[in-house]
């Protein structure tokens, strides 16, 4: 998670445009590093819940966003 954020945050610093997707459905974090709220996100988007721009957030830093994990599901592997 920290990883991922902070090359996220180095790469967007540098110009350019990234999307952070939190693919963890066991234990998400990344909404928390941004501090957002983890609804709606990718789990709603892969269940056709909300659209793409209902589940992207902005971020504190300029071209990064975060697609975070959504509401976890009791199945992940379903998904």
């Amino acid at each position: 998670t920290t990883t991922a954020a902070n090359l996220a945050r180095s790469l967007a610093e540098k110009g350019k445009r990234v999307l952070l997707i939190d693919c963890d459905m066991h234990t998400p974090e990344l909404h928390d590093v941004f501090n957002t709220k983890a609804e709606p996100g990718l789990s709603e988007l892969l269940l056709d819940k909300v659209d793409m721009q209902s589940a992207f957030r902005q971020t504190g830093t300029r071209n990064l966003y975060l697609l975070p994990a959504g509401t976890l599901p009791a199945q992940p592997t379903v998904l």
